[in-house]
């Protein structure tokens, strides 16, 4: 088959159906909801490398492109093309120049307004889309630089061949429109010879001056894919779409050289359409389509030719999901991509994979409970880890079962349901990945090889609804569509609640959504990321709930017109107004946001003031220099950014971090330019750096709040430092088990302050020179104690130290959202007088110069008898998100979040939470064996540990900002 690579033509037809339906002149201006977790969330198309192979530029279909540092495979630079919603911007080829300045990338770009395709052009180093070739009359499906970066090569969908343009100016310089089907691949010999392969069975070779010189049509199968010359030029190998053969050809006359062996290859629609030789020219790699049985299931494998491809083959599995690129650097190491969506490296005859963010509905079956609020799935193929997420408690649980028999029962007991995939009234045929389904024997009707992918009958045995590559769509017993609305992915799989009225999807891009079957409504979305941890869900609106640290899973995307990149906003920079759990929890009863929205307000007595994402924008900050990786021999740098914020919001104060603690004070800035676009400008900071690798960050704020930072990595290469003195500790611990007020008593509160502080004392000469404690518990532990602890650490804490602050006891919030915590003469009628408001703790932690973990035990209830659960039962998601912000810089241990309670109990002595962490401290979680217990490490053991001693009813979360690294916080040695 060769659907994955027709799909480009076939939405650029439904584009061009739009766009006769009604007039677009420029990229629509409303913010777009958009999933980011740091990975792409759709297929990856394309990859390229620059000559250097310092960095792998991708392009997905979720419109976006990433840079990668090749070396530790660590995101670099996101890159966003203006979209509109359904196809627009899906990006199908990238291509980089070979001196590393600039990027191409093209697919579904620009046709709703312009009415033909551009090409984007980017800067590497600044991210801007610097100029666009526009004119393309279908979309670009392979793009390709020529060897001295003069000339782009351009393969076009449908029957539009191949365009050459000039990169200097865009300027057309040559074209072959004689092709009667998509072209598939183009690639350039050294020489700067260039062949292409078109759908329509031939191959082409053009010599340098892009002249045809030869066209032959192939034999080894009718629909050749992607092709690629050999490094002396002598040969050409082509794979198909439509066949598992390779063939390998003269460059000089296409003749047919030899067939490298494919013939063990035994699953059916098998291909090897991905083909690369090895820089050497000594060894060939294929990837697509073809698959081993392992373990029960297909692998995706590459496959390794030697002798030039007339050797012997080696197969190496490396994805569960079709191979989508193929590109060899010089060390003989290949990088792959995948449906994943992910991409990896092939060493050898071993695959390391950069794993994927986003659960495969394509493995998973979705049972769902009658009302529709739980969920049950899988986030492996084969049941291996099965989950149930409830919508009405926010709550996940994970590792249910791992056999089919046992996920079976789970959801029987749960009383969960499968679909229902046909009936005597509703027989369905052709509906699971099929092109062509029908109804009682009539067809539905479906765009040109649109795949359907998923069907379910519902309850009232007259209506289906089938998921297919790009649309959800209602159905009735004669097959007529009653209506159909476009998806951002395939959608794998589809249910329906008891009574018919709810039905859920499970998308590519990793979301399940609901939606009223009437009309196809969104009611809400689900994200779950595949670390089994994390998760988001929103509204149509982008009123959100999150696990902690999970917020920026989603954001607003925002067009800048046709000729500019796209900005993105994570949630947490609207976190006062979108962050509305209270919202989420009456969707699902309510079924309609205004209606749960009302709800929420009448629950908290507050009429939200409906504010526009676009008007309360905060700046957004450039690394110009120093680059990613660049060396630094000098301590002193200047570090140089752009930064653009709002006319109506002009840019108050930047500052630098270094590995996420303040580089110095803030630098204050007044604007003066009034004018009614967004200011934008170029300025410099000096930053003092460590004599090691570290990361700097420079953070910019207006009156709407702090912007996204920009990062740079960057390499010590200087002069080794002399004394490398170890940091100080220092401990502020505060445990209120005795209140004033005795309905608030709890029983280890108190005791688990002070044993943490004991436990940190013993670090003194081993990880720390010295430790330094100040300890309040009950009624030491007052409202102005505790303002003057932590007025103590910060003015303590210098940049080689490190802080750590412990919270237990009681947390409350009021009813303007502002959370406390609770001290020994709180009233609960006088928070904000008696309270200790947790904007303290975070302007705190804002301002230590040094580390600053932080340890919060406050969401605890009061009760007797058995295993207490401590908690108020105030949500401390918010408050554990704000800290571990970028523009704050904690780590943050959470005893629990959500609508958990922290519980303890007497046989532990502790709190459940306090108990793994002092065995964590003092030596368990040195995982590694090596006498060192990071931040990673103790994560981990709290996690498990904490759910072993509740049996799950309690889990804590570790948070960190993506720019503080792992590191060490006691030796057990």
């Amino acid at each position: 088959m060769h659907r994955l690579k027709r799909v480009c033509s076939i939405l650029a037809v439904l584009l061009a159906l739009a766009s006769r339906s009604f007039a677009v002149e420029d990229p629509p201006t409303r913010p777009m909801l958009r999933i980011e977790t740091g990975m792409h969330a759709g297929v990856i198309k394309d990859m390229a490398v620059d000559a250097a192979e310092t960095f792998l530029v991708t392009c997905s279909q979720d419109t976006t492109l990433r840079v990668w540092d090749l070396a530790s495979g660590d995101l670099m630079q996101t890159m966003r093309v203006p979209i509109a919603g359904g196809p627009e911007g899906m990006l199908y080829s990238v291509a980089v120049s070979p001196d590393g300045k600039s990027i191409v990338t093209g697919g579904l770009t620009g046709y709703t307004w312009d009415g033909s395709v551009a090409l984007y052009i980017f800067d590497r180093v600044s991210g801007k889309l610097t100029r666009r070739i526009t004119g393309l009359p279908d979309a670009a499906q392979c793009i390709r630089f020529s060897p001295d970066g003069k000339f782009l090569a351009v393969g076009m969908a449908s029957d539009k061949g191949v365009r050459i343009y000039r990169f200097e100016d865009g300027k057309q310089v040559a074209e072959d429109k004689e092709y009667r089907a998509d072209c598939i691949g183009v690639c350039f010999a050294s020489d700067g010879r260039l062949a292409a392969s078109g759908l329509d069975g031939l191959v082409r070779v053009y010599n340098s001056k892009f002249e045809l010189e030869l066209r032959k049509k192939t034999t080894g199968g009718t629909h050749p894919h992607q092709l690629s010359f050999s490094p002396d030029g002598k040969k050409i190998a082509v794979g198909f779409g439509d066949s598992k053969n390779v063939n390998v050809l003269a460059a000089d006359t296409l003749a047919l050289l030899y067939s490298p062996t494919t013939d063990d290859i035994k699953l059916p629609n098998m291909a090897f359409d991905e083909l690369v030789w090895s820089a050497d020219g000594k060894k060939l790699f294929g990837a697509g389509r073809a698959a081993i049985i392992q373990g029960g299931r297909a692998l995706r494998v590459i496959r390794r030719w030697e002798n030039e491809g007339k050797g012997d083959a080696t197969d190496i599995p490396a994805s569960l999901e079709t191979i989508t690129a193929l590109t060899p650097l010089k060390s003989g190491q290949v990088l792959f991509a995948s449906g994943t969506p992910a991409w990896g490296v092939l060493s050898g005859d071993k695959a390391r994979y950069f794993d994927g963010s986003v659960v495969e509905w394509k493995f998973s079956s979705l049972m769902l409970s009658d009302n529709a609020n739980t969920v049950q799935f899988t986030y492996e193929p084969s049941n291996a880890a099965v989950a149930q997420f409830h919508l009405a408690e926010k709550k996940l649980d994970t590792g249910l079962a791992k056999t089919d028999a046992a996920a079976d029962a789970l959801a029987k007991k749960s009383g969960l349901h499968g679909t229902t995939i046909s009936t005597d009234a509703m027989k369905m045929t052709g509906c699971e990945n099929e092109m062509q389904p029908k109804v009682n024997g009539h067809p539905v009707e479906m765009s040109p090889n649109e795949t359907n992918r998923c069907v379910v009958v519902l309850p009232d045995d007259h209506h289906a609804l089938l998921g297919s590559d790009f649309a959800l769509r209602l159905v009735d017993n004669a097959g007529k569509t009653v209506w159909s609305i476009p998806t951002p992915g395939a959608v794998w799989d589809v249910n329906v609640s008891s009574d018919g009225a709810v039905g859920v999807a499970a998308l590519h891009d990793g979301t399940l959504r609901w939606f009223l079957t009437e009309n196809g409504k969104p009611i809400v979305s689900l994200f779950l990321h595949n670390n089994q941890k994390q998760w988001v869900m929103w509204t149509r609106s982008g009123y959100y709930d999150a696990a902690a640290g999970s917020e920026d899973l989603i954001g607003w995307h925002i067009n800048r017109g046709k000729e500019q990149a796209a900005d993105f906003f994570p949630a947490s920079r609207f976190r006062g107004t979108n962050y509305r759990p209270d919202v989420l929890d009456q969707i699902l009863t309510t079924r309609d946001e205004a209606a749960a929205l009302k709800l929420a307000d009448d629950a908290r007595g507050k009429k939200t003031d409906v504010v526009d994402v676009d008007k309360t924008l905060p700046p957004v900050v450039r690394i110009l220099s120093p680059e990613n990786n660049d060396e630094i021999a000098d301590s002193a740098v200047t570090v140089k950014f752009s930064v653009r914020s709002p006319a109506d919001a002009p840019v108050t104060s930047v500052r630098a971090l270094v590995d996420g603690r303040p580089a110095g004070a803030p630098r204050r800035i007044v604007e003066v330019d009034n004018a009614a676009a967004p200011v934008e400008g170029t300025q410099t900071l000096s930053v003092t750096l460590p004599n090691r690798d570290c990361e700097v960050a420079v953070i910019a704020e207006n009156k709407h709040g702090a912007s996204s930072p920009g990062v740079v990595r960057v390499r010590w290469k200087g002069k080794a430092a002399d004394d490398v003195t170890r940091p100080k500790l220092y401990v502020f611990a505060v445990g209120v088990s005795k209140y004033k007020n005795p309905e608030y008593t709890l029983d280890f509160a108190a005791k688990d302050a002070g044993d943490f502080a004991s436990t940190l004392a013993l670090q003194k000469g081993k990880l720390y020179r010295d430790v330094e404690v100040k300890l309040l518990t009950d009624d030491q532990a007052t409202k102005e104690g505790v303002l003057d602890g932590l007025e103590w650490i910060q003015k303590q804490t210098t940049s080689r130290d490190v802080a750590m602050i412990f919270l237990s006891g009681h947390g409350v919030r009021d009813g303007s959202g502002d959370y406390y915590f609770v001290p020994y003469a709180f009233e609960n009628e006088r928070k904000r007088a008696t309270g200790v408001v947790f904007y303290e703790v975070e302007k705190t932690i804002k301002d230590i110069a040094g580390k600053v973990i932080f340890f919060v035990d406050t969401c605890h209830s009061g009760g007797a008898g058995g295993p207490k659960t401590r908690a108020i039962g105030n949500d401390i998601v918010s408050v554990v998100n704000e800290l571990s912000s970028a523009e704050n810089g904690a780590v943050v241990f959470a005893a629990s979040t959500g609508k958990e309670y922290a519980q303890e109990d007497p046989k532990w002595g502790h709190g459940a939470f306090t108990k793994a962490l002092l065995e964590g401290l003092s030596g368990k979680a040195d995982l590694k064996g090596d006498g060192r217990v990071t931040i990673a490490s103790l994560d981990y053991y709290l996690s498990e540990r904490v759910k072993e001693l509740t049996d799950g009813g309690q889990h804590p979360t570790t948070t960190k900002p993506p720019s503080v690294p792992d590191f060490p916080i006691s030796f057990t040695k």
